[in-house]
């Protein structure tokens, strides 16, 4: 956070998009380690002399559970969604949970993706 508060000039904007809450298999296999609280980025932002506008915890109910489903058979869910190209039965269920996830309130206190953007004072 350091060096990407460094690069944002005064009255400038930083937008940061992170998964937060469990931290699932599938994101482990593509090297995640932790995943951060809302309050602990919020903190972590502010602690590098930004001040944050709006910060989301988006994604409850449905793509929490995307995400369980998804990790049921991690290893399965890599190798058929994560590489290579989408076949026609791949696309049109992708593009089904995209618009199903359309419906997520933008804001709840139980989501798994974090929304942050920030602005470095003037």
């Amino acid at each position: 956070m350091h060096h990407l508060a460094a690069m944002v000039r005064p009255g400038g904007h930083l937008i940061v998009t992170c998964p937060t809450g469990k931290l699932h298999a599938t994101e482990k296999l593509f090297g995640h380690v932790s995943h951060p609280t809302p309050d602990a980025l919020r903190s972590l932002v502010e602690r590098n002399g930004l001040e944050v506008l709006s910060l989301h915890n988006w994604g409850f109910p449905l793509y929490n559970g995307l995400k369980y489903a998804t990790n049921m058979s991690s290893e399965w869910a890599i190798k058929n969604f994560a590489v290579g190209k989408y076949g026609r039965g791949a696309k049109l269920v992708s593009k089904a949970l995209y618009l199903a996830n359309l419906l997520n309130p933008p804001t709840t206190g139980a989501g798994c993706q974090l929304f942050l953007v920030a602005r470095m004072p003037t």
